[in-house]
């Protein structure tokens, strides 16, 4: 007997309408958006700055992959199945045969690529997950002016092919450091990625 509520689920985000294209996704949750006001404000000193950092890609995580990550229908044994043949979950979960690479930009995406690694780690076969790392910085002229991306170094486990790519960036103020780094894969790095995504803990005024 197969419960219906679980063979086909349709997850839907909270996002604010806005003309940036379908591949854009502003939240629009009032649970980040109180952490993000934390994390902006004055006030705000360690080792609660961390923390909130950490709380908000966690929900940002959360979001993103039930939104975006391959669903499949499986069945799979509870510990009540010994002793009652109802005892089997049937229905939509995270396709295990997926494969990640998170990418670590050293310079603000520590934090949130190690929590989405580890994230990933706990939901698929931690043989499917690679951590990549970035050192980039933003290269100025004399005036002190933004005029280009400086990658001084990198360490890539592999080929990107079929896997998704995740950039977790925490401002991707200019966007200048997350568009050198996908192009560096996409020129560099064997193989075509499957989903390229990059996560922000930035907020817009319409």
């Amino acid at each position: 007997m197969k419960d219906i509520q679980y063979q086909d689920i349709s997850f839907k985000i909270s996002e604010i309408d806005h003309c940036y294209g379908e591949n854009i996704h502003i939240l629009k949750d009032p649970y980040l958006l109180t952490l993000l006001a934390k994390i902006s404000s004055n006030e705000i000193a360690q080792p609660l700055f961390t923390s909130y950092v950490q709380k908000a890609y966690q929900g940002l995580f959360n979001s993103l992959s039930s939104y975006l990550f391959t669903r499949k229908y499986q069945s799979v044994k509870t510990r009540m199945s010994s002793i009652h043949p109802e005892g089997i979950y049937q229905g939509e979960l995270f396709d295990q045969n997926e494969s990640f690479v998170v990418v670590d930009l050293a310079r603000a995406g520590i934090l949130p690529s190690q929590l989405i690694y580890n994230e990933l780690n706990f939901l698929y076969k931690p043989e499917n997950i690679r951590q990549d790392h970035f050192y980039v910085a933003r290269k100025t002229n004399e005036k002190n002016e933004v005029i280009g991306i400086d990658i001084s170094g990198s360490k890539v486990g592999g080929d990107i092919e079929d896997k998704i790519v995740i950039f977790p960036d925490p401002m991707g103020a200019t966007g200048g450091s997350i568009s050198e780094s996908i192009k560096h894969y996409k020129e560099n790095v064997e193989g075509r990625a499957k989903k390229i995504i990059t996560a922000h803990l930035i907020y817009s005024k319409n």
